[in-house]
């Protein structure tokens, strides 16, 4: 019994005792010579205490009571040292798989109680077929006194019939060819009595452990191959509360059920060498069971829309064509000029379907991988044909590129941004070119700011008339020239 805080398990709690089963002779043989030697005297009588509160002869639920009273039964203090005492027993008792204890919360009556589950003692096959506890007793008693126990609690077959092959035919007669029931006949007031006198588990409150999982232990290990490689692995995962939470994470967050997460566990690379699960390693393959799920759900709801998409066509007749406003008109691409006007080309986008429009903008056969694209698109994701018409004209005005990512980033887009009519449509093509050309400006405007800029100022240069001899006649008036300015500046400083 794990209490991390002894006020949370005191003698004013209340507790009730579930049992399914009663005690045999060989049941109390088993106790005293098997269970008694692992775990104690006080652990057994405690267990004896709990199987009394309901009589030998019925099965189901004690009364609620107080915890005292098992105090007083035992002759324990109603302290600290007492209380650690019975979760000592306990604990032993829950280790050998005779009691299991849960702590419960009730809501509506904001009170804390204690429910202990007995179980009946493992036969004397079962027991020596569990190697934990085989080795728990030999460790106490001895391997001789266990061998002993074995021979004297299980009686071997005949050696005469060892180690010989026989033919066998069973020969028990089946309920239905001895008795023959009524059934014509139901009995409600029979079936009602039965169902109100049956034992029924009370209504669970919000418990503290690892029952709230979607996912519980016994469901994985009830699927869980018995000789698999990671069975000792999986069987750990009843003591490790925070592993099978994060194992209902991982089924909760790829969406598999109980099975294929039976099936991942068994899988390389999950388990380390001590039995810790790898989280990382799990859920890349939850990852890959997730995905092939989807596109398994993809292309079935294809086929299914395509079929139904077909059978309607053939139902319902032509519907009147739908003008195009003014302001919605797209242009003609060069393609096309001269086949048709501005008007005809888009009455064609806004009331053909997608295939036809395709066909004209291929000169040849539409590719095979174009088809399915688009046809995603309709049936899986739900785009109107008129849209797809746009986008059509958007990929060949600007000679986008035609393959599957590209396209679908922008039908993303558009859906993310309610595009849904040929309408928005048109206004959401214009507004991403009018981004495109915005973005694209910066650079003309660098060039159209550089041929407006200043004239550069010619340098002088030493070239081959500047490095021409100078005449003594130049050399003299240009000495003429600088003595008068000395002669000015000098008058000027006077």
């Amino acid at each position: 019994m794990r209490i991390s805080n002894m006020f949370h398990f005191t003698e004013n709690h209340r507790f009730y005792i579930f049992r399914d089963f009663s005690l045999s002779s060989m049941d109390y043989k088993l106790l005293n010579h098997l269970y008694q030697p692992m775990i104690g005297a006080y652990a057994i009588s405690t267990y004896m205490l709990l199987f009394q509160h309901i009589p030998a002869e019925q099965l189901g639920y004690s009364k609620l009571e107080q915890q005292r009273k098992l105090f007083l039964s035992l002759q324990l203090e109603p302290s600290e040292r007492g209380r650690k005492w019975l979760t000592e027993q306990t604990s032993l008792l829950e280790a050998v798989g005779l009691l299991q204890t849960t702590q419960k919360w009730m809501v509506e009556d904001e009170e804390q109680i204690f429910e202990y589950r007995l179980f009946a003692p493992l036969n004397p096959y079962e027991f020596f077929k569990n190697h934990h506890l085989t080795l728990l007793l030999r460790d106490k008693i001895g391997k001789h006194a266990v061998l002993a126990l074995k021979s004297e609690l299980c009686c071997e077959v005949d050696a005469s019939l060892q180690h010989k092959t026989c033919n066998e035919v069973n020969l028990s007669v089946p309920f239905y060819e001895v008795f023959q029931l009524n059934s014509n006949m139901i009995d409600e007031e029979l079936e009602q009595a039965l169902s109100e006198v049956g034992i029924g588990e009370p209504e669970q409150a919000t418990s503290i452990n690892s029952s709230d999982y979607d996912v519980q232990y016994a469901d994985i290990i009830m699927r869980f191959p018995r000789h698999a490689k990671h069975r000792p692995f999986v069987e750990k995962l009843k003591y490790k509360p925070e592993q099978l939470a994060d194992l209902n994470y991982i089924a909760n967050k790829y969406q598999i059920g109980v099975t294929q997460l039976c099936r991942l566990l068994d899988e390389e690379g999950v388990f380390d060498n001590e039995g810790m699960l790898l989280l990382d390693g799990l859920q890349q393959q939850a990852n890959l069971i997730f995905s092939q799920q989807n596109k398994r759900e993809q292309d079935t709801v294809y086929y299914l829309n395509q079929k139904k998409a077909n059978d309607t066509a053939k139902q319902l007749d032509y519907q009147d064509e739908v003008a195009v406003a003014k302001q919605h008109c797209l242009e003609v691409p060069p393609s096309l000029v001269g086949k048709c006007s501005m008007e005809q080309y888009n009455m064609m986008l806004r009331n053909e379907p997608y295939i036809k429009v395709l066909q004209n903008f291929f000169p040849g056969t539409v590719p095979e991988h174009v088809y399915k694209i688009f046809s995603v698109l309709n049936l899986n994701y739900k785009c109107p044909d008129e849209v797809l018409n746009v986008l059509i004209h958007y990929l060949k005005v600007n000679n986008f590129s035609w393959n599957r990512p590209f396209i679908e980033s922008i039908v993303s887009d558009m859906l993310g941004k309610d595009v849904t009519s040929y309408e928005t449509a048109v206004d959401y093509i214009r507004l991403q070119t009018e981004r495109k050309r915005k973005k694209d400006q910066p650079s003309n405007f660098r060039q159209s700011k550089n041929k407006h800029k200043k004239p550069q100022i010619a340098m002088h240069t030493n070239t081959a008339e500047s490095t021409a001899p100078v005449s003594e006649e130049e050399y003299e008036r240009g000495l003429q020239k600088a003595k008068m300015l000395e002669k000015m500046l000098k008058q000027k400083d006077t």
